[in-house]
């Protein structure tokens, strides 16, 4: 197991630091198919920030990224309540749903650099990336930023 990686059966939670109702909603709607289909590691929605271990935002003027696993919430690399996904692509792109899906399997984990996952098949199933992403490092933590 990777050191960034949660120990097997873990519930993780999430919290909105910013989004409209309707982005809010797309993720939790992204977050149940994720449980539908892992066991592994779980979501469950809290209402406050500071108590999530994933945090997620919608700005538009940053690259989507994402801390992975464990980097969540380490804080020598995110201070604690600082976002740690953003997704800033609108809802309605058809990539949308397969981008959310890949940054929730990064926060429980899954490395960047290997997997995503494609609709078509089962979303635990991982497989290799068709997206085009460049993996930075900064202070040690890596962020997936994906390119459109």
């Amino acid at each position: 197991m990777s050191t960034r990686s949660w120990p097997e059966n873990t519930q993780l939670h999430f919290a909105f630091v910013d989004g409209t109702r309707k982005q809010k909603q797309f993720m939790r709607e992204n977050f149940a198919t994720w449980n539908q289909h892992n066991h592994s590691v779980r979501f469950s929605e809290v209402d406050d920030p500071m108590t999530s271990e994933i945090r997620v935002g919608f700005d538009f003027t940053q690259p989507t990224f994402v801390y992975i696993g464990r980097d969540c919430v380490n804080e020598d690399i995110v201070s604690r309540g600082e976002k740690t996904m953003n997704i800033s692509l609108p809802i309605t792109d058809e990539n949308a749903v397969q981008v959310a899906l890949r940054q929730i399997g990064h926060a429980s984990g899954l490395d960047p650099s290997v997997w995503t996952f494609d609709m078509t098949s089962i979303p635990n199933k991982p497989v290799h990336s068709s997206l085009a992403h460049t993996e930075i490092v900064s202070e040690g933590a890596m962020m997936t930023l994906v390119n459109y």
